[in-house]
């Protein structure tokens, strides 16, 4: 047994995202639609950016092996049609926001697309029917979400990942992505089971983020906490928790600031 291991388990235990009141409150259906949907936007920034962070790890280790199981996981995230920024944008759709960001292809952004679609002429003049969407209801926010503002939070939390995975050493960074991951699978079952009963998601496609990261955070975090044990010891256990803990408290922070904007207590 890595006694070191159990501390950091410890400190993540201590400071658990699901006895943060904003996910209390989403179990008990509290939680008011703008909320909802402020923290969809402000958690997109960090979804998007979560693969530079297991990239800045990938980057600067030394060990094969080791840079071999972050690119694993790093492709679990990058890649797939849907990825999962995609998936995070289903979520999203569900709470009536539409992304129109331009394609990566170079296609014609959704609102020109959009425009053409539900005239009754193509752009070459041709009669067309108009397209029925589903994936969001009528009336629904359309933005581009990688463009709508970071709030202070939401800008440390990202800065913080980046700083602890491109600035310290392996050991801290690899606790980092597991201090987040080992969280997730427990998280995504809670939202899951709240935004069923309490928020009307029926559609599995508009909650298939969290159902991914059930099973893919599992071996994740399986894997992150076995590397982890190979490089910490008495020399850096101080050091690497003092990373997991500001990874902690800027997940946590950032989700204080939904609460503060939206009149939640905490």
């Amino acid at each position: 047994m890595n006694q070191h291991l159990d501390k950091v388990d410890s400190d993540i235990a201590e400071k658990h995202l699901l006895k943060h009141p904003f996910y209390l409150a989403w179990t008990r259906g509290e939680l008011s639609k703008e909320a909802l949907t402020d923290y969809a936007k402000q958690y997109y920034h960090h979804v998007a950016a979560f693969p530079t962070y297991l990239s800045a790890v990938h980057a600067k280790c030394d060990d094969q092996p080791t840079r071999k199981q972050i690119l694993s996981n790093l492709i679990d995230e990058e890649a797939g049609s849907p990825n999962h920024p995609e998936l995070w944008k289903q979520f999203a759709e569900g709470l009536g926001v539409e992304d129109i960001a331009e394609p990566a292809s170079g296609g014609r952004p959704l609102q020109s697309r959009l425009r053409d679609e539900n005239s009754n002429t193509n752009r070459r003049g041709w009669a067309i029917q108009p397209v029925q969407r589903t994936g969001c209801p009528p009336g629904a926010e359309r933005i581009d979400l990688a463009q709508t503002e970071q709030w202070p939070e939401t800008k440390n939390l990202i800065d913080t990942f980046r700083s602890v995975c491109g600035e310290r050493s392996t050991a801290e960074g690899l606790a980092a992505l597991y201090a987040y991951e080992s969280q997730i699978p427990a998280i995504c079952e809670s939202k899951i089971d709240g935004l069923k009963k309490h928020y009307g998601f029926t559609d599995p496609k508009h909650y298939e983020y969290f159902s991914v990261h059930i099973e893919a955070d599992t071996k994740h975090s399986a894997d992150e906490r076995e590397m982890l044990g190979s490089y910490v010891d008495d020399r850096n256990i101080d050091n690497v928790r003092t990373s997991v803990h500001r990874v902690l408290d800027a997940l946590w922070q950032m989700l204080s600031g939904v609460c503060r904007r939206h009149a939640i207590a905490c």
